[in-house]
């Protein structure tokens, strides 16, 4: 309020940030125009350096943006994947094949596939860790399987909740089917 008031006639204020720029609406939306203008990954650091104040928070809001993909710590804009039609497909069909038991599986077999069917289409979209696999997956495929970091499964599975919670239930089936031997 302090410096709204003194300061009325050079800033443009708004709830939660300040602004000399009268058509910057939402740093929301400026974060995602500032990743969707480069045309190569941009870090953490780099949008820090570029928002100044800007929270942790606001950050993490701002890049869980559907058009945003996670790119293990920096983010890369969906409009900007080079995968052609082609690509895309097979990348359809190696998930449907991976899932296809019912089974929730990790983000490192579909590295490991995507890698040995479809050579550099990863990589052409910065994505070298199955991090990086799973969010391009996610992003292109959101509505036909589903996605739980760092699981993927067929739409409809139940216990594709997090990890820690599959590995209580192995430890805790192992160590019942051991006590009862």
């Amino acid at each position: 309020s302090i410096l709204r008031e003194k300061y009325e006639d050079e800033f443009i204020f708004r709830r939660d940030y300040i602004s000399r720029d009268a058509s910057f609406t939402s740093i929301h939306t400026e974060i995602v125009n500032f990743i969707k203008e480069s045309n190569y990954p941009v870090s953490r650091q780099q949008i820090f350096d570029r928002f100044p104040g800007l929270t942790e928070v606001v950050l993490s809001f701002a890049t869980g943006d559907n058009n945003i993909i996670n790119l293990f710590g920096q983010y890369f804009h969906a409009s900007k994947l080079k995968i052609s039609f082609e690509e895309k497909e097979r990348f359809r069909a190696i998930i449907a094949d991976l899932v296809s038991d019912g089974k929730p599986h990790h983000s490192e077999e579909l590295f490991i596939c995507a890698n040995t069917e479809i050579p550099g289409m990863l990589s052409r979209n910065f994505a070298l860790y199955p991090f990086s696999a799973f969010s391009i997956a996610e992003n292109l495929f959101r509505n036909e399987f589903q996605f739980s970091r760092p699981l993927l499964a067929q739409d409809g599975v139940e216990d594709i909740g997090y990890a820690t919670d599959r590995m209580k239930d192995y430890i805790y089936t192992v160590s019942y089917t051991h006590l009862r031997a």
